[in-house]
This record gives structure tokens, C-alpha cells and sequence, in this order.
């Protein structure tokens, strides 16, 4: 969760010295760029969650990583294919015809509460959730580093509020 405050507090900075305004400098297209060479990562790293592979080798390259799905495709399991790939073309679809509703929010709540459904082995799907993926989450959203400095001012804070 760091690097998500720390984002949020540049641009809180940005927007508050007022240099947003210079971001219409950059070229369109290399906003455009970016935003596909993002979207190309994030959509190919799905190739797994979408196939249902897991236990493949991971290497140090993402294209690496790509190829070895790809030549793993025999190992695809229907369970996952059955969800992912209408869930993708539904998203599409909605997006398309139905613009102002949230479909990003609204599809994955519907297929998380499908994925608790059909948890396990025994039921035939073989669905991967978060919790065969990473096991039992915590609930702690975010947790202050162990520093010396904030020790003692934990502790200076606790004596002020004490006297």
C-alpha cells in the first residue's frame, strides 16, 4: 500500500502547486503509448488466471513468463475458461451499450461471489481464488514500518497524553 499513498500524495502535491497544467506538454501519443504497452502487461499477465495454469515456471523476463504460458495452453482447465472468457466478452458488451454503469466494479463483485461458490476440488470447477492463490489474507490495510523514531514518538505522544 505504499506506493499507492505515496502516489496519491504526489499527485495530492501536483494538483495543489498547480502542475498538471504542464502534462498537456507530452504528446498524445505518448500518453496513448504508454497507456497500450499497460494495458499489453496487465492483459498478458491474465493468460494464467484465464487458462487456469498454475505451477508453471517463472522466469526472470515477462516475455519469458508469456512464452511459457503459451506452451502450456495443453494444461488449460475449463473451469476457468468457462468464467473468464464470457465475463470478457459480457464486460466488453456492457461497456459498449450501457457506458454510465460500472461494469469494471459490478462483473468481478458477481464473479467473486460465483468464485466462494464453487471453492474447492470437489465440485468440478477447480476455480483459483485469492485464498488458493495466496492463502488467508490479513485484514490489516496498512501497517506503519518498525522504526526507532516512530517508537519514541509513539511513546513521547502517549506521555502528553498522559499528563
Amino acid at each position: 500500500p505504499w506506493i499507492a499513498i505515496f502516489s496519491g500524495i504526489i499527485c495530492f502535491i501536483v494538483v495543489n502547486l498547480g502542475l498538471q497544467k504542464y502534462c498537456l506538454f507530452m504528446p498524445k501519443s505518448v500518453f496513448e503509448g504508454f497507456t497500450l504497452a499497460v494495458a499489453l502487461i496487465i492483459g498478458l499477465k491474465q493468460i494464467n488466471y484465464a487458462f487456469g495454469l498454475h505451477g508453471l515456471d517463472k522466469h526472470e523476463h515477462f516475455i519469458e513468463n508469456v512464452y511459457e504460458s503459451l506452451k502450456n495452453l495443453d494444461k488449460a482447465e475449463w473451469g476457468s475458461m468457462v468464467l473468464f472468457f464470457p465475463q470478457v466478452v459480457a464486460l466488453y458488451g456492457l461497456l459498449m451499450y450501457v457506458p454510465k454503469v460500472p461494469w469494471m466494479i459490478v462483473i468481478p463483485l458477481l464473479t467473486i461471489i460465483f468464485g466462494y461458490a464453487f471453492e474447492g476440488d470437489d465440485n468440478g470447477w477447480n476455480l483459483p481464488t485469492l485464498k488458493t492463490e495466496f492463502g488467508v489474507l490479513s485484514n490489516v490495510v496498512a501497517e506503519l514500518p518498525k522504526m526507532k523514531a516512530l517508537e519514541e514518538c509513539d511513546n513521547i505522544v502517549g506521555l502528553v497524553v498522559a499528563s
